[in-house]
């Protein structure tokens, strides 16, 4: 099953690595966050074939469950991914962040909670900490800062799609 944009699929390889992941947790915002850390433990950062993987209809969830890796954008997808093999409405929303001096686009995601509304989840973001100097922070800063990317958000975004899902009108 996939949904309409094609790139996050859900198939029988996801759902049995989130079923492993969540046990016999059944609370979806609790869910989500065990799904948080083990994407942002366990998927490394780096540049995606995007348009290799768009010309042989490799949805890039598959691609990162299959390689362990990908950027933002197809990071935040495989965590749909995971997310909707349970049941979670989500989301990967897509923009612009505004830090380090610059302006670049930059993807994430975010679940649905009944009765509470749309929650930020960023896995790329906390693996800025991947790259600080040795002892420029404590252990508890950096857990600190991997643990705000999970229903926080900064405010130094800008969004341009809410879902990846969505085509554009007018087609391009």
């Amino acid at each position: 099953m996939e949904g309409p944009g094609g790139n996050i699929l859900i198939f029988s390889d996801v759902a049995v690595k989130t079923k492993k992941v969540v046990g016999v947790e059944t609370d979806p915002y609790l869910q989500a966050k065990l799904l948080y850390y083990y994407v942002i433990e366990n998927i490394a950062y780096s540049f995606m074939p995007h348009i290799s993987l768009s010309s042989m209809d490799v949805p890039e969830s598959a691609y990162v469950h299959g390689h362990r890796y990908g950027d933002c954008g197809a990071q935040s997808m495989y965590c749909c991914a995971l997310l909707r093999s349970l049941g979670v409405p989500v989301r990967s929303c897509g923009g612009y962040q505004m830090f380090a001096g610059g302006t670049g686009t930059h993807f994430w995601s975010e679940f649905y909670l009944p009765n509470y509304g749309w929650v930020a989840v960023d896995v790329t973001a906390p693996g800025a900490m991947d790259y600080i100097a040795l002892g420029a922070a404590t252990a508890e800063e950096i857990a600190g800062y991997k643990a705000y990317f999970f229903g926080k958000m900064d405010n130094l975004r800008c969004v341009v799609q809410n879902n990846v899902d969505v085509s554009l009108s007018p087609e391009p």
